[in-house]
């Protein structure tokens, strides 16, 4: 049994190359081969490459024509439509911290048990400004006087280094990372499962979408907070889910939506709209058989209105927000679309 894998990352050319050895190798009963591909990458490279003056994308005979030749049984990875098994896989993913259990002995638990072992830059020069003063020891064979003098000047020394530290804490606060900073809550994982169950998405899609969501997670600690952060929050997770959709008209509507908010740098420059109205400005030039967006819509209205704004200031926190989802978006190759 041979198993081809990743044949959707290579040149067209050795689509080709691969396809017709594949080919040789069924016709005899000796092997058994297992093919794990993005079809629509491959008719394409059949569609566009050697076989381009037979083979059409329009017409018959296509590039899934001549695949299904050679493949005599599919098996295809549809979209997660069951709830309880996508709930089963972001899980498994995200791994949220609040279902954890951590046995611990009472007698060791302290406020520092909540922030991993990990000492900031300004901590390091702490510990060596200690060790140089401790190493610090009288010359045996000098006087008393000396002695004396070398004890007055260290602990002048001292003095000194303990100022600058103190100084140097009031202008820089020591950090440390918490736990919880780099793991995902169980409210995380609802609204990311909220946003998945709405749209149409692969598994591969989906693990893409959760470490992105990782490294955002990171950022957004640093990010001074509001009262209403949690509201915009699930709604800026509803839209890096979007933009993993399956549907290529969900990816250019979003992506057009992206163009949009990064071309404004005041709020009448989108005609004073909330994101909810953007969105369906972005959505209303796609043709009707491509555009999921109206069936979505019901489904994540309520939660996008939390990106509402009523003046400039707003729209720039918005705006800034919206920057770090869409650099972590995966709509790089939709630029086209939001021209």
């Amino acid at each position: 049994v041979l198993f081809v894998d990743d044949l959707d990352r290579i040149d067209q050319d050795q689509v080709v190359e691969m396809l017709e050895a594949v080919q040789l190798l069924v016709k005899t009963k000796l092997f058994v081969v297992v093919l794990s591909i993005d079809s629509k990458y491959v008719t394409l490279s059949l569609e566009n490459g050697k076989y381009k003056n037979i083979l059409s994308p329009t017409r018959h005979p296509s590039g899934l024509d001549y695949l299904e030749k050679i493949v005599q049984l599919t098996y295809r990875l549809s979209p997660s439509q069951f709830e309880e098994d996508l709930d089963r896989y972001l899980k498994s993913q995200m791994r949220p911290f609040e279902d954890e259990i951590v046995e611990q002995n009472p007698e060791e638990t302290n406020e520092s048990d909540s922030r991993t072992d990990i000492p900031a830059p300004s901590d390091v020069a702490d510990i060596e400004s200690e060790q140089n003063v401790s190493l610090r020891e009288p010359n045996v064979g000098a006087n008393s006087n000396d002695s004396s003098d070398l004890t007055q000047e260290t602990s002048q020394e001292q003095e000194t280094e303990n100022k600058n530290a103190s100084n140097s804490s009031d202008n820089e606060e020591k950090k440390t990372i918490p736990k919880k900073v780099v793991n995902f809550t169980s409210k995380d994982c609802d609204n990311l499962k909220h946003a998945f169950m709405t749209i149409d998405s692969t598994p591969r899609a989906q693990k893409r979408i959760v470490n992105a969501l990782k490294i955002l997670t990171l950022i957004w600690d640093t990010h001074q907070k509001d009262g209403a952060w949690e509201e915009r929050k699930k709604a800026y997770i509803i839209l890096l889910a979007f933009s993993a959709s399956s549907s290529e008209g969900m990816r250019r509507g979003v992506c057009k939506f992206f163009s949009t908010v990064e071309k404004a740098k005041h709020w009448k420059q989108v005609g004073k709209k909330n994101v909810l109205e953007i969105m369906d400005d972005s959505f209303e030039s796609l043709p009707l058989s491509n555009n999921p967006w109206n069936e979505c819509r019901p489904n994540v209205e309520q939660d996008l209105l939390a990106l509402n704004c009523t003046n400039d200031e707003g729209w720039l926190k918005v705006k800034k927000e919206l920057s770090w989802v869409r650099s972590f978006s995966f709509l790089g190759e939709h630029a086209e679309t939001s021209s």
